[in-house]
């Protein structure tokens, strides 16, 4: 409002926003998001998972409906973006007969994201034989505040009394 901009579009969870997140589905292979604008929903079917990547689907859709481009390339896009180093990409591993699973979060961290993977990775439900790992690396180039994001993230674990968690490089 300060700077005079004419239209602020806003996303989120809570229904005031301008597109309002409803619901995400998930199943193993993939998820159905529910985005409402204008009482109008919009059910997007992605090969994508976790909240953050959704959220930016939802920005996708957002970009292409303000500039009049056809949402129908969100519709078909959606459903096989390519999976990427540092940005979800999940491994399978055996180590000593045991299957380990790695999910890749590292690509260009910063304190929002940082929490978001933090959510997610607290929703992983587990049997009663499985362990959950959370490894969590330093986040670079965040200026003078850096050490209060670290404090901030490190709180957020605290939080959460995750079981094991491991905290790699000089800020942490």
């Amino acid at each position: 409002k300060k700077m005079k901009i004419s239209q602020i579009l806003t996303l989120g969870k809570e229904a005031n926003s301008n597109y309002h997140i409803r619901k995400i589905t998930r199943d193993k292979k993939s998820s159905i998001v529910e985005i409402i604008k204008n009482k109008k929903i919009y059910k997007i079917q992605s090969n994508k998972k976790l909240y953050h990547q959704v959220f930016n689907l939802t920005i996708c859709l957002m970009i292409f409906e303000y500039n009049n481009l056809s949402v129908k390339t969100i519709y078909d896009k959606a459903k096989n973006i390519p999976l990427i180093d540092g940005r979800g990409l999940e491994n399978k591993v055996f180590i000593n007969g045991k299957k380990v699973r790695f999910i890749d979060e590292s690509y260009n961290a910063s304190p929002a994201t940082m929490k978001i993977c933090i959510n997610y990775f607290n929703e992983i439900k587990l049997s009663d034989k499985q362990k959950k790992y959370i490894i969590l690396g330093d986040m670079n180039e965040l200026g003078t505040d850096t050490i209060s994001y670290h404090k901030d993230i490190i709180k957020k674990i605290l939080d959460y009394n995750f079981d094991n968690a491991i905290l790699c490089g000089k800020l942490f």
